[in-house]
């Protein structure tokens, strides 16, 4: 039988869920990958604008954040209106961000906001989905 996880306190939890997140937003930005797939179930989904599916699995997910890592050489970036939610062993991480980055010889700057929903397995938080919304330019 599974091990069932035993839910954290809402702080707790709180504070691991935004140590994924940070994780996850460090290894694109210092183009630093190794062990990143730990943050992400077996079967993480990244969606796009209209829930479009953009990457599905561990591997594709991290691949995802590899990719554009290595396409875009980043001039600005920033994050705003952090915020988490949990429910027991499920949590959803919110912020806002803004970008500024190179690709292919073209400048472009970008804003909008990333959804992450998290669940506890065992004694680990593991991002099952994340959302991104881009604003209207």
């Amino acid at each position: 039988m599974p091990k069932i996880p035993m839910p954290q306190s809402t702080d707790q939890a709180a504070a691991s869920v935004r140590a994924v997140i940070r994780r996850i937003n460090a290894a694109w930005r210092e183009k630093e990958f190794d062990g990143l797939e730990e943050c992400f179930h077996p079967d993480a989904l990244i969606l796009g604008p209209g829930y479009r599916v953009m990457a599905r699995g561990r591997t594709a997910c991290v691949d995802s954040y590899r990719e554009f890592a290595n396409d875009a050489g980043v001039l600005e970036y920033s994050e705003a209106d952090h915020a988490v939610y949990v429910w027991g062993i499920v949590a959803v991480s919110t912020y806002s961000w803004t970008i500024t980055y190179e690709c292919g010889g073209n400048r472009s700057t970008e804003a909008g906001t990333d959804q992450f929903v998290c669940a506890l397995f065992s004694d680990r938080w593991l991002v099952v989905s994340r959302a991104i919304a881009f604003q209207a330019a």
